[in-house]
């Protein structure tokens, strides 16, 4: 894809949801360790590295967005600690419990075997709605099993923008991530336990992001048609989900 993807700045910030009053070099830190982490997924879509993306992925992944050399037991390592999952909003709060650290391994283990083998088959030719279905269902699924101490979150939107790339399509810009749009979805699919409220928000941010990379290519030289015939028929098989 003609985009320069991995040099966005505005996509680093909004895979973060560092508070706004945290200490500059924490958020220093943070935007450096996601810029090698988008590179990373970069380098594995391109096929430097071929095939699925595996759990040795994901513990790297977590080890770079986490970039962290003060606490390096806690970065790519499965939690040793049990935590709970909840988010308040507007008054209702919302609570999931992760595995307990005895079965973590057990269920990671599980959920990294069949993302590898799911995302093995993404390519160009799939179609809108299988991506959406193994995208929300990956980025659900690794929220629930919450395998890390902390940032389980960027881990699991860089997951969904390694599906994307895989399958030719643009990563989602806005994460609403600064907001508390990404929280509420999150909180709707513990609430109905069900990964289709994230869907249709990955659906919508996905079919929004089509249509701005159409605006930028359609004033293009005639050499750009062939892409935009390509973007336009991706907007009307997400238009029609």
């Amino acid at each position: 894809m003609p985009e320069n993807l991995g040099e966005n700045i505005h996509q680093k910030s909004n895979l973060l949801k560092t508070p706004e009053d945290a200490p500059k070099e924490l958020w220093q830190r943070e935007v450096d360790g996601m810029h090698k982490a988008i590179h990373f997924v970069q380098r594995k879509v391109r096929g430097v590295e071929e095939g699925g993306i595996d759990c040795d992925d994901i513990f790297n992944i977590h080890k770079m967005v986490m970039n962290d050399p003060l606490n390096p037991e806690k970065t790519g390592r499965l939690r040793e600690v049990r935590v709970r999952v909840g988010l308040r909003i507007e008054g209702s709060m919302s609570q999931g419990v992760p595995p307990d650290t005895h079965f973590l391994s057990e269920f990671f283990n599980e959920f990294s075997s069949k993302l590898e083998e799911k995302t093995q088959n993404i390519s160009i030719d799939s179609d809108a709605k299988e991506v959406l279905d193994l995208a929300s269902w990956a980025h659900h699924r690794f929220i629930e099993i919450h395998p890390f101490e902390d940032g389980n979150g960027r881990t699991a939107r860089l997951i969904v923008d390694f599906i994307f790339r895989k399958a030719r399509l643009p990563y989602i810009k806005d994460w609403g991530a600064a907001s508390r749009e990404y929280q509420e979805v999150i909180n709707k699919c513990f609430q109905q336990e069900s990964s289709r409220p994230f869907r249709l928000f990955l659906a919508k941010k996905l079919f929004d992001r089509l249509v701005e990379v159409e605006s930028q290519f359609s004033s293009r030289p005639s050499n750009a048609q062939s892409f935009l015939s390509y973007i336009n028929g991706r907007i009307n098989e997400v238009k029609d989900i």
